[in-house]
């Protein structure tokens, strides 16, 4: 998971089909935030402004940034 990825949260963290799961640009590599001792990756959703924050393994790679 790279900086610019299209990610969709995972059928099972999410529960809906994919076209209510939304789609987001990853904004970070995945880094260690040592508060709870897990990895973390930083995403955006279009219309949003907020940064969400979520474990990268709650997350599939739509479309990879080359």
């Amino acid at each position: 998971m790279k900086v610019g990825d299209l990610v969709r949260f995972k059928p099972e963290d999410w529960g809906t089909p994919l076209e209510d799961r939304p789609l987001g640009i990853v904004l970070s590599e995945p880094y260690k935030f040592s508060a709870i001792s897990a990895w973390m990756v930083d995403i955006r959703f279009p219309g949003s402004s907020e940064v969400y924050s979520t474990g990268p393994e709650t997350l599939e790679v739509v479309s990879e940034n080359r």
